[in-house]
C-alpha cells in the first residue's frame, strides 16, 4: 500500500542522491512521520488549558517509538490515525466540515488496511456530528467526494488483487476459545492472551490505558469523547481478536488502542481532579520506560542482519521462526535482535526456543534431544 510505496520512494531519493542503504531510508520515514504526528498533536491540545501537559502525554507515550527510526510501515498509518482524531475533534468542537474526517480515514486506509476497523466509529462520529448541525448539500458531496479512494481501494485490493498478498487475506483471527491450533500462540481469552494484552495496552500507552476510563466517565456527555470511546471499542475489538504471530514483537501493530487512550486522557486533561499534580508524574514513567527504547531504536549505525540455517532437521519435522519463516540447512536473511524458534515434530509435539543474533553473524543450529546447540 502505500507505506510500502513512501519507503520505496524515499529509498530510490536517498540512495541517489547520498547512496543510502533501505534500512537508512525507512528510519527517515519513521522519524518524518514523527515529525508530523508531533504537529499534529501540537494542534489536537490547542484548546487545552494545560496545553503543554496535554502535548508532554502524548509526545512521551509508548506509541512514538514508531516515530525513532522503526524499522516497519506502521509510522505512516500511526500519523495518519492521529490527524483523523484531529478531524474528529475539529469537526465536533470547531465547526469544521466533515470532509477532512472521511478524507483523513481514506488516507489511513491507503496506508495501511488496520484503519477499516475505524469504519463503524468513523460512521458514528459524522452521525454525532450531523446530530448537532444540519449539513449543507455541498457539505455532502464533498464528504462523499473525500469518500471515494476508499472504492478506489477496494477495487485495487478486492476485485482486481493489485498488490495483494498474505497481509490482505486475513486469517488472522482466532479460531476457537478453549482448543490452541498449532498456527496459534494460545488460545482466545486465555491468561497468555489476557498478558499479551495488556502488555500491548502498556508499551503504546502506558499508564494513560487506566486513566482512560476514569476520563470517559467524567467526560461521558461529551461529544468528542464519545467519538474517541466508539474508535476505542473498534481496536479493543482489534486488539484482543486479532492474533499477533510475533507475540510481544508484533506490538507496533497494536498501537492503536494505546493512541486512543493517550489521546482521552490528553483531552480531558483540564475537567480531571488535581490534573496537575499526577499529571507530570505520568510523563516522568513515560520517559522513564520510553527512552530507553528510543535510545536503542535510533541506534541506526548498530543495526543489520544476520544469516541462520537449522542443520539436521529430522524428516517430517517443521522449524519455524518467529512463527511464520520456515527455517532449513538453507540460510535466510533475518534482522537482529531475539527470534523465536519453533520446532514441531511428527506428533505434533513442539518446543520453542529464543535466539539472540548479532549484526553479520552466519548461525548454524541443530535440535538434540529437544535442547538447542549452536554447531557454528
Amino acid at each position: 500500500m502505500l507505506s510500502f510505496a513512501t519507503m520505496q520512494l524515499v529509498y530510490q531519493v536517498t540512495s541517489h542522491l547520498w547512496h543510502w542503504g533501505p534500512q537508512l531510508a525507512i528510519n527517515l520515514v519513521s522519524c518524518l512521520m514523527g515529525a508530523g504526528a508531533m504537529a499534529v498533536a501540537w494542534v489536537f491540545t490547542s484548546d487545552c488549558r494545560h496545553r503543554a501537559l496535554s502535548f508532554a502525554l502524548i509526545a512521551t507515550a509508548g506509541f512514538t517509538l514508531l516515530f525513532f527510526g522503526h524499522i516497519e510501515t506502521y509510522a505512516c498509518p500511526a500519523t495518519a490515525f492521529l490527524l483523523m482524531a484531529l478531524c474528529a475533534k475539529g469537526s465536533l468542537r470547531w465547526g469544521w466540515s466533515t470532509w477532512p474526517l472521511v478524507a483523513s480515514f481514506s488516507l489511513m486506509a491507503w496506508l495501511h488496511l488496520v484503519a477499516l476497523f475505524a469504519l463503524p466509529a468513523v460512521g458514528f462520529t459524522l452521525w454525532l456530528v450531523w446530530c448537532e448541525r444540519r449539513p449543507t448539500g455541498v457539505e455532502l458531496r464533498h464528504t462523499l467526494l473525500a469518500a471515494s479512494p476508499l472504492l478506489m481501494l477496494w477495487l485495487s485490493v478486492w476485485v482486481y488483487h493489485c498488490g495483494s498478498g498474505e497481509l490482505l487475506e486475513g486469517g488472522g483471527f482466532f479460531h476457537s476459545l478453549t482448543r490452541r491450533n498449532y498456527d496459534e500462540r494460545y488460545a482466545l481469552l486465555s491468561m497468555a492472551h489476557l498478558r499479551e494484552t495488556g502488555f500491548f495496552l502498556w508499551r503504546s500507552a502506558g499508564l494513560a490505558a487506566p486513566l482512560a476510563v476514569w476520563a470517559l466517565v467524567v467526560r461521558r456527555r461529551d461529544r468528542l469523547t464519545q467519538a474517541l470511546a466508539g474508535l476505542l471499542l473498534c481496536y479493543l475489538y482489534f486488539l484482543v481478536t486479532w492474533h499477533p504471530d510475533a507475540g510481544q514483537r508484533d506490538w507496533d501493530l497494536f498501537t492503536f488502542p494505546g493512541i486512543i487512550c493517550v489521546l482521552i486522557v490528553a483531552d480531558a486533561l483540564d475537567c480531571l481532579p488535581r490534573s496537575a499534580v499526577w499529571a507530570w508524574p505520568v510523563v516522568a514513567v513515560n520517559l522513564l520506560t520510553v527512552m530507553p527504547e528510543a535510545y536503542s531504536n535510533a541506534r541506526l549505525g548498530e543495526r543489520g542482519h544476520a544469516l541462520i540455517a537449522l542443520a539436521d532437521l529430522p524428516e517430517g519435522t517443521v522449524a519455524l521462526l518467529d512463527n511464520r519463516l520456515p527455517l532449513s540447512e538453507r540460510p535466510i536473511l533475518v534482522m537482529e535482535g531475539l527470534h523465536t524458534l519453533r520446532v514441531i515434530d511428527r506428533i505434533e509435539s513442539s518446543h520453542r526456543f529464543a535466539i539472540s543474533v548479532r549484526p553479520g553473524e552466519n548461525q548454524t543450529l541443530t535440535v538434540v534431544r529437544g535442547e538447542l546447540e549452536r554447531l557454528r
